[in-house]
């Protein structure tokens, strides 16, 4: 099984690129690493003594983009102000290559950085029709050229070996991130439908296979109207939500069918494996693992018992992601027998998100899960 870190590029860079891939591949065990390549805006708190402790990004692409992939596009990519004339994704590739590690390119899908600012027309929109200031919507014909072009560009590249999409998802994700004043919390139906997209891109793909959308975005005003007004909630699954709001279901079959073309139409692009790391998109439905075409499904997993149900439902070449907790603290020991469990049970491999934030001891945690799940899967 593979072991990744997640990272930002400036976390490897600003700790001494070579040092700190040293340790990671010689000291802790790690096999590779995934390196966020184009992301959405973030402010992180920094584990070690590096400066700045608190860094923020705008977000953006964390590379020097080749003009040839985006030549003939409308939308361009933004690159981060903190690239400026380097090209950090290449220094990090040339130190992997020398150190036989695995390096994957991470592209936050719907949630490049400053795009939905500079692209307003691109965004989603809610059920109410208020454009999303962070999504961009993936069944946007030139929010899907810029992402094919990108993935050209990132796979194309020395040292990059797979692709990992985050945020791959058709929702309007505001409702997620930020501050809100609203009456009482929203429960999973409601937060559901006020994820949902209305763009005129999804409309016109809806209204284009014979689906009422406009009936669609009814019935989701009026529950959410109702649920606003007066204070109530639904946590049922939005699943079992589903099977009585046929005009939505319908709406949102035509968004999946949409999501499920692009994939295709980006795996045929690409020149490396890609892999779908599911996050929202697993609770919503938003994309169906086909064996036909050369993907990997990456499943969140928070307890134990979730790997079975992980290693079931997952892509052929099946993976898992593990948030930073579980290498800390009292978790430690979970981490060290959940390791040779996945392995076990036919995971090809698993993410620890992430590198910036992991204390020394997690390292440690990390290093000693690694080597008791390779001696236990040894022959």
């Amino acid at each position: 099984m593979q072991l990744f870190l997640l990272a930002y590029p400036w976390d490897l860079v600003d700790e001494g690129l070579g040092s700190r891939l040293d340790r990671l591949r010689g000291e802790v065990g790690v096999t590779g690493v995934c390196v966020w390549a184009a992301i959405p805006a973030v402010s992180e708190l920094r584990t070690r003594d590096v400066s700045p402790r608190v860094f923020r990004s705008r977000g953006g692409v964390l590379f020097q983009p080749a003009e040839r992939f985006y030549a003939n596009l409308r939308t361009q990519p933004i690159v981060s102000t903190w690239v400026r004339t380097s090209d950090p994704l290449k220094l990090v590739g040339d130190a992997c290559a020398a150190r036989d590690m695995e390096l994957r390119a991470v592209i936050s899908a719907s949630g490049l950085g400053r795009l939905a600012e500079r692209y307003p027309e691109l965004t989603c929109r809610s059920a109410f029709g208020t454009e999303s200031v962070c999504s961009l919507c993936l069944g946007n014909a030139q929010v899907q050229d810029l992402l094919v072009a990108m993935a050209a560009d990132l796979s194309s590249r020395a040292g990059v070996r797979a692709l990992v999409l985050t945020d791959f998802v058709i929702a309007w994700s505001d409702c997620q991130v930020g501050e809100w004043e609203w009456g009482s919390p929203l429960g999973r139906v409601e937060q559901f439908l006020l994820g949902m997209c209305f763009c005129a891109a999804c409309v016109e793909h809806a209204e284009a296979g014979g689906v009422a959308a406009t009936a669609a975005r009814n019935s989701a005003v009026q529950l959410l109207h109702r649920s606003l007004e007066q204070g109530t909630r639904s946590d049922e699954s939005p699943v079992d939500f589903l099977s009585q709001q046929p005009a939505v279901v319908a709406y949102r079959r035509r968004q999946v069918q949409a999501l499920n073309a692009f994939l295709r139409k980006l795996v045929e692009q690409c020149r490396c494996p890609i892999v779908v790391d599911a996050g929202a998109a697993e609770d919503q439905g938003e994309i169906t693992p086909e064996a036909a075409i050369p993907w990997a499904w990456m499943s969140a997993v928070e307890r134990v018992e979730q790997l079975s149900a992980s290693a079931k439902t997952a892509a052929a070449r099946n993976e898992i992601r593990l948030p930073a907790w579980w290498a800390t603290g009292a978790r430690g020991p979970q981490l060290i027998g959940l390791l040779p469990e996945a392995a076990r049970l036919g995971i090809a491999a698993a993410t620890i998100d992430h590198y910036g934030v992991l204390p020394e001891p997690a390292l440690t945690t990390l290093r000693q899960a690694i080597r008791f799940s390779r001696r236990t899967s040894s022959p």
